[in-house]
């Protein structure tokens, strides 16, 4: 324990460690989240915040940079009950039932419902570890890639394991903007929008929205067009391609609950329904802990990895944008790497088997992988002066 642990548990009395109720449920430690996620988060040096349960509690543990700057940082010395342990620093925020309705702005709000709640909520920060080897699931031979089972899959593939073209393209094809210079992601779903009678490609927003389109120095999404495959492949299946141009953007948002857009596609003959290999998509479910899940991204290609649920809820650092959160995702045991942003998260319990649970987003955390929750499909989704109001109908 360094000179700063040891002033700071000389600080500390025990009795007055226990004075506050310290239980609470996983609901108590979701409605904390919601209500302080986006204050905590103004720490730059937090990478993201979930709710987590420990010895039969639920509390918010935090993933950091670096614990040797928070274990310096005067910031905590705000919050209550600080303490040092080995690798973890903690300490307290107060709950009460009108945190329901609050969303804390500043320590001045922590002050204000400290006199009025008997209870607290733990944070506990540790060190994030992240991924180092980014292609471990990348082993399968380039003849297996592609189901053809059920469709006919038109594939050109040189023999380097570059993005293949494909037609029908579908959930798990390979995807980026006709810009790119080597950035790719997956396509997620073929979806329906209400009102509308076109086809509509799902995925992340990082995944086709160029930067000038995100900063809002292009204000007119439709002129920013997807192409199918990828720019990240090689010139001979670009020249084999016959017209790579699939689809053009038609909402997009990236900032808060999502991470997420839509194009309208091109040629609707040209899309396939469901998610290579493993087929239709049944509907819509909420992620639930210890759910089983599958998916098939564009990087890993492969249809045997399957993953569980670990934690329901959670916020995240843009790593696009460290200055703006994701606060609507969940997290999976390590299931992805760089190239399956975009993908579809599906349930592979009997219950609930290949219903969407979630879309793949940037995450470089080891040992777990980030989704975005698609529960907010069932309602209306937002537009602005340049993008229409509009309501998820159906997977294709």
């Amino acid at each position: 324990m360094n000179r700063t642990e040891k002033q700071h548990s000389k600080q500390l009395k025990p009795s007055f460690l226990n004075t506050f109720n310290l239980s609470n449920s996983k609901e108590e430690a979701n409605i904390a989240l919601d209500a302080y996620g986006e204050f905590l988060m103004k720490n730059r040096n937090i990478h993201s915040i979930s709710v987590s349960e420990e010895d039969q509690n639920y509390i918010l543990k935090a993933s950091v940079y670096s614990l040797y700057k928070e274990k310096k940082s005067d910031r905590n010395c705000q919050f209550g009950n600080l303490t040092f342990h080995g690798n973890v620093v903690s300490y307290q925020l107060p709950y009460n039932s009108s945190l329901q309705e609050m969303q804390i702005q500043s320590i001045n709000d922590i002050c204000v419902l400290k006199e009025k709640s008997e209870k607290r909520i733990t944070v506990k920060l540790r060190e994030a570890k992240f991924k180092k080897d980014a292609y471990k699931y990348n082993e399968t031979p380039s003849n297996n890639i592609v189901t053809r089972s059920t469709q006919a899959y038109r594939v050109l593939e040189d023999h380097e394991g570059y993005r293949p073209y494909e037609r029908p393209f579908l959930g798990g094809s390979n995807i980026s903007y006709a810009d790119s210079k080597d950035s790719y992601g997956t396509l997620g779903a073929i979806v329906r929008l209400e009102e509308y009678d076109d086809l509509f490609l799902m995925t992340a927003a990082h995944v086709i929205c160029p930067n000038y389109l995100l900063d809002g120095t292009l204000n007119n999404p439709s002129r920013v067009t997807v192409v199918q495959p990828s720019n990240r492949t090689s010139r001979d299946v670009v020249a084999r391609s016959i017209d790579r141009t699939i689809a053009n953007i038609f909402w997009w948002r990236k900032v808060g609950n999502y991470d997420l857009a839509f194009a309208r596609i091109k040629d609707e003959s040209n899309a396939g329904s469901g998610v290579k290999q493993h087929g239709e998509i049944t509907g819509l479910v909420e992620p639930k802990y210890g759910m089983r899940v599958k998916m098939f991204g564009a990087t890993t290609r492969r249809n045997d990895i399957r993953a569980t649920i670990t934690v329901e809820k959670s916020t995240i650092r843009d790593h696009d944008d460290p200055s703006k959160i994701i606060t609507n995702t969940f997290k999976t045991t390590d299931i992805g790497q760089d190239g399956d942003s975009g993908a579809i998260l599906l349930s592979d319990d009997l219950s609930s088997r290949n219903k969407a649970v979630g879309l793949a987003i940037k995450d470089a955390e080891a040992n777990s992988t980030t989704f975005m929750r698609l529960d907010i499909l069932k309602k209306e989704l937002k537009g602005n002066e340049n993008m229409p109001n509009i309501k998820f109908h159906s997977f294709y």
